[in-house]
């Protein structure tokens, strides 16, 4: 299999995720392209605005886990610039997030 997400990887099927923290232990999954380095989106990450309106805080969050994903939502791999390997539960915890997504805002369908 490692063979085969190796190719999707270089056809650009593939995508990265990091799995983080925040102080109160909340976990989410961010998937970005996988042109972008895993330690130059975790920095973006790191303090995020909470709100686009007043009052919002930053929200501090640290890298648990990261590595790829695929089209059917695996995750896999590890991190080399963040030093992180993929967790097995990680793959539950994105489908579970992303279950919660399409409840709260349904994805529009593009013609």
């Amino acid at each position: 299999m490692g063979s085969l997400r190796s190719a999707n990887r270089q056809k650009g099927t593939d995508m990265k995720y990091i799995r983080t923290e925040d102080e109160n232990g909340t976990t989410e999954i961010f998937t970005f392209p996988i042109t972008v380095n895993h330690d130059c989106m975790m920095e973006s990450l790191s303090g995020i605005k909470n709100h686009t309106y007043h009052p919002w805080e930053r929200v501090r969050r640290h890298p648990v886990s990261a590595g790829f994903v695929d089209a059917a939502g695996n995750c896999y791999g590890r991190s080399e610039s963040l030093g992180l390997e993929s967790s097995p539960k990680d793959t539950q915890i994105l489908s579970a997030q992303l279950a919660m997504s399409s409840i709260k805002s349904p994805v529009k369908q593009f013609r």
